[in-house]
């Protein structure tokens, strides 16, 4: 079985950069040579076996790391808002997230290749009153919107939602 490691611990590695976002192309060809050496050498059940653990693995990986930037990238917004936000005078800074956030979501939809998936706006496609607004500014109204309104409350929040006959006060 030791020798078989030298086998198995190659095709489990390569089979993860031989698929998905960071393909080395190299990997596609080697990942199967070592895997069906590796599974030819093996009593069947074991080494069904463990070539199924390999696959399942690489796949875990490569979905892990695929799914880890997407929440990254998704971030990003209220990493702006963190970070510009406080140092706009007055309630600017609740227009930091929903530009961000439109601003990401249309390059995305430009950009990724499965075009605008994940964007805000399809949380609303039952509300009536809002596909009314998408009929005017498209889909991205509908997550400024819905951003907007995170950056409103929390600027409310901030002055502790002391409202005067004029609103909120600043």
């Amino acid at each position: 079985m030791h020798r078989s490691l030298l086998l198995y611990i190659p095709a489990a590695a390569l089979l993860v950069v031989s698929q998905g976002e960071w393909i080395i192309p190299l990997a596609a060809w080697l990942a199967p040579v070592f895997l069906l050496r590796f599974l030819r050498t093996q009593p069947a059940r074991r080494g069904l076996l463990l070539g199924l653990v390999a696959f399942e693995a690489a796949f875990k990986v490569v979905l892990a790391v695929f799914v880890a930037s997407l929440g990254a990238v998704a971030y990003l917004p209220f990493v702006a808002d963190r970070l510009l936000a406080p140092h706009l005078p007055g309630w600017a800074g609740a227009l930091v997230l929903p530009v961000a956030e439109v601003a990401l979501e249309f390059l995305n939809a430009r950009l990724d290749p499965m075009g605008s998936w994940g964007a805000w706006a399809y949380t609303q496609v039952g509300n009536l009153p809002l596909l009314q607004v998408a009929a005017f500014t498209g889909m991205w109204g509908i997550t400024f919107m819905i951003a907007w309104t995170a950056g409103v409350a929390n600027w409310a929040w901030e002055q502790d939602w002391r409202l005067t006959s004029g609103g909120v006060k600043v």
